[in-house]
């Protein structure tokens, strides 16, 4: 039977008791052994000119592959240079998890994404924004499930949020359409299924928000942007989220460790057994 690690902080191995469960009971189905590791009990090192990963104290080398399910490119890549099949890739993990990034990659494969600002505040002249162009969102780099993300309707606002704000953030343009966002689900490289949110309430759609969600069936035309994304970027596992101005989908974010209790509200679906499915038919 092949061993694996299932890694999670303490705090999101806490939210996500259901999917841990969904995911623990889907390996066994397959002839897998998924271990909890918690981030926090884990120690990384190089020794002896080989890389070492010590939970609670001991070394472990029981694994041949890693289900990460935090953000953590530095986890991601030792894991991967120590020989473990990484669900999803360091490559992948690293440009979901930074905006930025995410963002420059869309922009190199000509999909539409709203006007973006890199705020450093480590660099002269980060103040020097068009106070024309308010209201902006601002956006932590790394940021996920909405947040932190706030609307700051003029410079003013600008100015005092990026007091404690980080040194480094987005400003980002409104979309059009506040509220909305469509969120595609994919495994394995392949579209899986896609769930529209809503707020009447917040700019942000957010379902733990307490937006409203529903089953969504994307166009010909975001199907296209979706399968551009899948095809130059390897992913196991993602999220890919969409927002719209004037009816016209702008790529939003691409979400690594993403969540699916919206897909298990509204469907039949079963996200973990899919993915876990792909996982043992690729180690």
């Amino acid at each position: 039977m092949k061993k694996g690690w299932l890694i999670y902080t303490e705090y999101e191995a806490r939210r996500n008791e259901f999917f841990i469960g969904k995911l623990t009971s889907a390996a066994r189905k397959y002839g897998l052994e998924l271990k909890l590791l918690l981030r926090e009990k884990i120690a990384l090192s190089v020794e002896n000119d080989h890389t070492a990963l010590v939970y609670e104290g001991k070394k472990q080398n029981d694994a041949c592959f890693a289900v990460m399910r935090v953000n953590d490119f530095t986890l991601s890549f030792q894991l991967e240079k120590g020989g473990l099949r990484v669900f999803n890739r360091a490559e992948t993990a690293q440009i979901c998890n930074d905006k930025y990034l995410s963002y420059l990659f869309a922009n190199s494969l000509g999909i539409p994404t709203l006007d973006t600002f890199l705020i450093d505040k480590n660099t002269s002249g980060w103040q020097d924004v068009n106070k024309n162009l308010f209201p902006l969102v601002a956006k932590p780099l790394d940021g996920k499930g909405g947040k932190d993300v706030r609307m700051l309707d003029t410079y003013g606002n600008f100015l005092s949020m990026a007091k404690n704000y980080g040194d480094r953030f987005l400003l980002q343009k409104v979309a059009g359409n506040r509220g909305v966002d469509v969120r595609a689900y994919c495994i394995g490289g392949r579209f899986f299924t896609a769930i529209k949110r809503a707020s009447l309430t917040d700019f942000r759609s957010n379902y733990c928000l307490g937006g409203s969600a529903e089953p969504f069936v994307p166009d010909e035309k975001l199907m296209q942007i979706i399968e551009k994304i899948l095809s130059n970027l390897k992913t196991d596992y993602v999220g890919i989220d969409f927002v719209f101005d004037d009816g016209k989908p702008y790529f939003n974010e691409m979400e690594d460790a993403v969540g699916a209790r919206t897909v298990y509200n509204l469907t039949d679906l079963d996200p973990a057994d899919a993915f876990i499915k792909y996982v043992s038919e690729n180690i």
